[in-house]
C-alpha cells in the first residue's frame, strides 16, 4: 500500500502544540454499521507509531486504546472537526497523549509518550487540595464565532473523586453536559462559555442539582488557557454551607430567645421597681430596719435589668450580618457623651477626644463600643478620684504584623484603678470579673461586647495597664 502524504505541520495540526521528539502518527479511516461509529480502520502507521504501540498486523485502532476514549472522543472529533489533545494509558507501563484531527473524511492520530516530567506534573495535580479539570469549548461550526454548544472534558486530577464522587477515568473524554447536565440551570456553563469567549478568570459559589443524582455547593474558579481552553479548580463547600446555615438558624433562635426573655423578664422588674419605690415612698416609716432590705432588692432589680439588656445586646452582635457604612466617630463620640451626662457631670470627669476618623463601620456598633470603654472608665476609679479620660486616633498607616491591611489605632486611656497585665485577656471574657460586684457594679459582659464588635469589624483591641496607674485601650479598626 503506497503511504499517503500528510502534511503534519498544517495549520489546524499545529495548534496541537505536538512535541518535536519524533511522534507516533496514525491516519485511520472511520468504520460505520447503520449509522454508528464501530471503528477506525489504520490505512497507515509510522515506525515511531509501531513501536509506542507495539503493532504487529492488526489494523483496528480500536484494539489498541480504551473504550472511553473511542466511543467518547473519536466520535466528537468526527462530529464536530475540533481538534482535541487526551492523554491514554494504553498499558501500565505505559501512557500516551494523542491529538486528534480530522483530515478530510480520514482521522489523524498523533501521539507521544508522556515523559517523566509530564508525569511529575500530574502527581502535582493529583496533590492539589482542589479539583481540577481542563475542558476545550465545543461549537456548531469549527472554526467560526457560532455559540458554544458544549465542553469536552480533556484531564482532570484525582481530587475530583472526593468532590464528584467520580474517578478522572470518568470523566475525561466526555462532554460537560453529558456528565454533569446541571450546569446550564445552575449558570455555570453559562460562566464557563465566558471565560472561553472573554479570556477573563471568573469565580463562583454556586448550587448544583441534576437528574444523575448529584446535589451540593461548589466553590468554583475558571481561568482561559488559550483559544477555547478553559481550566476549572473547585472544591465541594456542602458540609461548610450548612455548618453556616446551622449557625445562623441557631443564632436566630438565640436572639428570638433572648428578645422574648428580654420582654418576659423587664415586665416584672418594671413592676418590682414601681412597687419597690411605693414602699420606700409611702411606707418607710413603717418599714424601720426593713428599709435596707428595700434597697438592696431595688439594687438587685437594676442589677438583673443592666445584666438583661447587656445579654440582648450580645446576642444581637452574635447574629446580625454587620453592614458598613460611612461612619464620622466623632458625632459617635458626641452621642455617647450626650448619653452619659448625667454621671459625667456627677464625676465632674474630664473627658478630652482628638479628631477622630471617617471610616466603613457600623454605627450601632461603635456607639457600642465607645459607650462600653467610656462606662468602664468613669466606673472603674478610686473614691474620690476626678476621672480624667483621652480619647485619640493614629493612622490609617498603621499596620499589623499579621495583617495586609493598614488600620486606625484608637486609644482610650484613662486614670482609673488599672489591673495587673496578667489579666489583659481574661477581661475580655464573659463574665469575668476582676473585682467584687459589691466595690463596683457590672455584669462582666461589657468588654466581652467591647472585642466582639471590633472582631466584627476585622479589627483588633489590646489593653495594657498597671494596678492604680490607669488603663489604655488599643482598638485597630481597618482604614
Amino acid at each position: 500500500m503506497k503511504s499517503p502524504q500528510i502534511d503534519i505541520t498544517s495549520e489546524a495540526h499545529d495548534s496541537l502544540s505536538i512535541p518535536v521528539s519524533s511522534p507516533g502518527v496514525a491516519l485511520l479511516e472511520p468504520i460505520y454499521a447503520a449509522e454508528q461509529l464501530m471503528d477506525l480502520r489504520i490505512v497507515f502507521l509510522n515506525e515511531a507509531g509501531r513501536n509506542l504501540l507495539q503493532s504487529t498486523s492488526e489494523t483496528s485502532f480500536r484494539a489498541y486504546v480504551p473504550d472511553p476514549f473511542f466511543l467518547n472522543v473519536c466520535p466528537q472529533v468526527i462530529h464536530t472537526r475540533q481538534a482535541v489533545q487526551q492523554r491514554l494509558q494504553i498499558r501500565p507501563e505505559l501512557c500516551l497523549q494523542a491529538a486528534l484531527e480530522m483530515v478530510g473524511t480520514q482521522m489523524l492520530c498523533t501521539f507521544w509518550e508522556v515523559t517523566d516530567t509530564i508525569q511529575r506534573l500530574q502527581s502535582i495535580l493529583d496533590a492539589s487540595p482542589n479539583s481540577i479539570i481542563s475542558m476545550k469549548a465545543l461549537r456548531q461550526q469549527p472554526d467560526t464565532p457560532e455559540l458554544i454548544t458544549d465542553f469536552l472534558m480533556e484531564n482532570a486530577n484525582a481530587t475530583v473523586e472526593r468532590d464528584l464522587y467520580l474517578k478522572p477515568q470518568d470523566i475525561m473524554g466526555k462532554t460537560l453536559m453529558s456528565v454533569f447536565p446541571g450546569n446550564k440551570e445552575s449558570g455555570l456553563f453559562d460562566m464557563y462559555a465566558r471565560v472561553a469567549e472573554t479570556g477573563q478568570p471568573e469565580h463562583a459559589i454556586q448550587y448544583y442539582r441534576d437528574s444523575n443524582g448529584l446535589e451540593a455547593w461548589f466553590e468554583v474558579s475558571a481561568l482561559a488557557q488559550g483559544p477555547d481552553q478553559i481550566t476549572i479548580t473547585f472544591t465541594n463547600i456542602t458540609q461548610s454551607q450548612r455548618n453556616q446555615q446551622q449557625l445562623k438558624q441557631s443564632n436566630e433562635a438565640l436572639e428570638q430567645f433572648a428578645s422574648i426573655a428580654s420582654h418576659d423578664l423587664q415586665e416584672p422588674l418594671r413592676k418590682i421597681r414601681h412597687f419597690g419605690h411605693l414602699l420606700a415612698t409611702q411606707y418607710q416609716a413603717n418599714l424601720g430596719k426593713g428599709t435596707e432590705l428595700l434597697d438592696k432588692m431595688q439594687s438587685a432589680t437594676d442589677r438583673m435589668g443592666s445584666l438583661i439588656n447587656d445579654l440582648l445586646t450580645f446576642a444581637q452582635l452574635s447574629n446580625e450580618s454587620t453592614s458598613f457604612e460611612a461612619v464620622d466617630l466623632n458625632q459617635i463620640l458626641t452621642e455617647v457623651c450626650s448619653d452619659l451626662e448625667v454621671p459625667i457631670r456627677q464625676q465632674e470627669a474630664l473627658i478630652t477626644i482628638e479628631p477622630l476618623p471617617h471610616l466603613q463601620a457600623n454605627a450601632w456598633q461603635m456607639r457600642q463600643l465607645f459607650q462600653n470603654l467610656l462606662s468602664n472608665a468613669l466606673k472603674y476609679v478610686a473614691p474620690g478620684v476626678r476621672p480624667v479620660i483621652h480619647i485619640r486616633s493614629q493612622g490609617p498607616q498603621i499596620y499589623l504584623r499579621d495583617r495586609a491591611d493598614s488600620f486606625y489605632r484608637i486609644e482610650v486611656s484613662d486614670n482609673g484603678i488599672g489591673f495587673n497585665e496578667e489579666y489583659q485577656e481574661k477581661i475580655f471574657e464573659a463574665f469575668q470579673r476582676l473585682h467584687s460586684r459589691s466595690t463596683y457594679s457590672g455584669t462582666g459582659l461589657g468588654l466581652t461586647i467591647v472585642r466582639n464588635i471590633v472582631e466584627n469589624h476585622g479589627g483588633r483591641i489590646l489593653a495594657h495597664s498597671q494596678e492604680n496607674q490607669g488603663s489604655t485601650f488599643q482598638i485597630y479598626l481597618k482604614a
